[in-house]
């Protein structure tokens, strides 16, 4: 878990930025 991947979501600060196949970080 060194390298941040984009399907998880829990590294990330903020996750409809990671996580493009969301539909709220897309509107």
């Amino acid at each position: 878990m060194a390298a941040p991947s984009p399907q998880t979501h829990t590294s990330c600060p903020a996750p409809p930025a990671c996580v493009l196949p969301s539909p709220r970080g897309r509107v």
